[in-house]
């Protein structure tokens, strides 16, 4: 009797020993639970961020869900702005202008004078037909006609070089040609805008457009003219011109304006829309639908904040369910749920 229970407890502790063996065979890195059923994979763990709604329960409760969105973004810098005086546009085509007047009205004379120069010239080797005292004030009146053309020359060019100073290249010629956009700025159709980045920005190219607030509080895009020759003293980064239309606007010369630049390079993420974010110690979740009936809490990041929402880079993709409508109802539902098992686990 005794050796017949020997041989059976080792026939039992051989087994156990294969099982174990076996367990270890397939990398599991425990013993098998013997009770397992072959061939079957034991439950998959709830999630405990996990919500299970049925269908009725969902319409019920108001639960709606949309698929996520693809979208582009470009990262933003905060600037700031004053529209400029047309006052000041219309000083610098009047001096520009009057300066090229005389210019052109001192070439002339001088052509003048020195047609009449040449002229007595000749009457006066031909024959001595005019006097020699003649020949001498000719040629006195054009001297002086040169000094006065070279002096009117500077003076253009003195201008010309203050309107670069002013308003750098592409507004100086403008107002030098007296152009259709100076006459829409001038006409008070479009308005010019001098937008300054903070210190310390690197941004030392304008963009091509920039949205501007507006005082009647919407959002307008203003295109890049150049870049400023001077900075705002107030600010004191880069300045950069830009213009947009006026009547729309309501924007006025003087006025303070914010305005927002785009810089780096574009991006491809996904647009979380505010709707479906709810907010659990501190931080920002959002719940994606996994099954007709089951929804997973998962957690965004808040850093890029976009019109109606949050611009997410990665974690997520386009097509995606995540619940629009509700979600505070299934944060309660999971906050129940673990008091529940909470509860239970006390018993």
């Amino acid at each position: 009797m005794f050796l017949w229970t020997a041989v059976v407890t080792l026939a039992g502790g051989g087994a156990l020993l294969a099982t174990w063996i076996l367990g270890h065979g397939k990398g599991t890195g425990r013993p098998l639970d013997p009770n397992q059923p072959a061939g079957k994979m034991a439950p998959k763990p709830v999630d405990h961020n996990e919500v299970t709604l049925s269908p009725a329960q969902q319409t019920k409760g108001g639960i709606a869900v949309a698929p996520l969105n693809l979208m582009s973004f470009q990262e933003k810098v905060t600037a700031y702005g004053t529209v400029s005086d047309t006052q000041q546009l219309s000083d610098s085509r009047s001096r520009f202008a009057d300066a090229q007047a005389k210019q052109e009205s001192a070439q002339a004379e001088l052509v003048a004078a020195r047609e009449e120069y040449t002229r007595a010239q000749s009457l006066y080797k031909d024959n001595r037909s005019t006097s020699e005292k003649a020949v001498q004030k000719a040629q006195a009146t054009w001297l002086s006609d040169q000094a006065q053309a070279r002096a009117a020359e500077v003076a253009l060019h003195s201008q010309t070089a203050l309107l670069r100073q002013q308003w750098g290249p592409v507004i100086a010629q403008w107002i030098e040609e007296n152009s259709a956009p100076l006459v829409r700025l001038m006409d008070q159709e479009e308005v010019l805008i001098q937008i300054t980045v903070p210190v310390g920005t690197k941004l030392l190219s304008p963009p091509p457009s920039a949205t501007i607030e507006t005082p009647v509080g919407k959002t307008e895009t203003a295109t890049c003219v150049s870049a400023s020759p001077r900075t705002d003293p107030r600010i004191q980064g880069f300045s950069f011109f830009y213009r947009a239309p006026a009547k729309a606007t309501g924007l006025l010369p003087g006025m303070n304006i914010v305005a927002s630049l785009p810089t780096g390079q574009e991006i491809r993420g996904i647009d979380v829309p505010a709707s479906a974010v709810v907010w659990l110690q501190g931080r920002a979740w959002i719940y994606v639908q996994t099954s007709p009936d089951t929804f997973v809490r998962r957690e965004i990041p808040t850093n890029t904040p976009v019109s109606g929402g949050w611009f997410v880079r990665e974690g997520f993709s386009a097509g995606q369910w995540c619940v629009v409508r509700g979600a505070q109802l299934l944060l309660s539902q999971e906050a129940h749920r673990q008091a529940q098992k909470g509860k239970k686990a006390r018993k």
